[in-house]
């Protein structure tokens, strides 16, 4: 597989709903298939931060079919796309031993191409072919989460191990408690 395949995928996700992918990525480091380090990155590996990036993808997945909601074309959806698919191009490169600029890179460049292919994609099915905006909404959703949650399934850290769940460190770095509450 390309090496760059991976970020890529996610980026491309992130660039249809862009929380989507955050999510994924977080819950494959919380599940110990994905080992994700350093602080700019803790919010992917602690169970709270992948407790609100599943709240924050489910509340988008919901808006995005609200009649008021700005297009993603605007600057700032557009924006928050391009920066979701580099944060998570950069976390898979990472975690995998590999260029974390171009991963954010190809993440990026994944995300700002799905966002204008599903946007014009979307306008077309629906003033072609009739079909309601909803229904393609929804199609869009499924192919934002089978290509986010399969991509995150499919990754495996550098080392092929699978990394322990939930350490002491990661609660530090992430601003939670050393003890362990229950």
């Amino acid at each position: 597989m390309n090496e760059l395949a991976p970020a890529a995928a996610m980026g491309a996700a992130a660039g249809l709903r862009s929380f989507t992918s955050p999510a994924a990525l977080s819950r494959a480091a919380v599940a110990g298939l994905l080992k994700i380090e350093g602080r700019p990155l803790a919010v992917f590996r602690s169970r709270r931060g992948s407790k609100v990036l599943m709240a924050l993808a489910i509340a988008e997945l919901v808006g995005d079919k609200l009649p008021f909601m700005p297009s993603r074309l605007a600057r700032p959806g557009l924006a928050g796309r391009l920066i979701s698919g580099a944060i998570c191009g950069a976390a898979i490169n990472s975690s995998r031993g590999r260029s974390v600029l171009r991963g954010a890179l190809a993440g990026s460049a994944a995300a700002v191409g799905a966002t204008l292919a599903g946007y014009h994609l979307r306008q077309a099915l629906v003033k072609r072919y009739d079909i309601p905006d909803r229904t393609v909404a929804l199609a869009e959703d499924a192919i934002a989460l089978g290509t986010a949650f399969v991509t995150a399934a499919l990754l495996k850290p550098a080392t092929d191990e699978r990394v322990p769940r939930d350490s002491q460190q990661d609660r530090q770095a992430a601003g939670g408690s050393p003890c362990r509450a229950r």
